[in-house]
């Protein structure tokens, strides 16, 4: 059996999340919507880095973005997310996923 997703691939989302950083964002927005500079206020990352890890972040619609008057402001955008957990309950025939073990996992792949 072959998943293919038409809006965005798998390999963009699993590389998005393979970055501890980026991971760290998403959390973030979890809570609420943030500007680029309060994302950054978090970090030890130039302003720069961070601008880069929105944009991967972005591109694979993992985030969305709102201009409001001269700033934009990102929010978590779950359908990539959902996705992505549909493709491993798939695999495992899970009924829900595990983060933890899916963290170690993307830790382990980094190395």
């Amino acid at each position: 059996m072959r998943f293919k997703y038409k809006r965005v691939a798998l390999d963009e989302i699993f590389f998005a999340l393979s970055d501890p950083t980026r991971r760290r964002i998403l959390e973030l927005l979890l809570k609420k919507g943030m500007y680029a500079s309060q994302i950054s206020n978090q970090f030890a990352f130039t302003m720069p880095t961070i601008s880069r890890h929105l944009k991967t972040l972005s591109d694979c619609r993992l985030i969305s973005k709102k201009k409001e008057a001269q700033k934009i402001k990102y929010f978590i955008q779950a359908e990539s997310l959902t996705q992505a957990q549909i493709w491993i309950e798939t695999l495992g025939g899970a009924t829900s996923i595990d983060y933890d073990k899916l963290e170690k996992l993307l830790c382990s792949l980094q190395r």
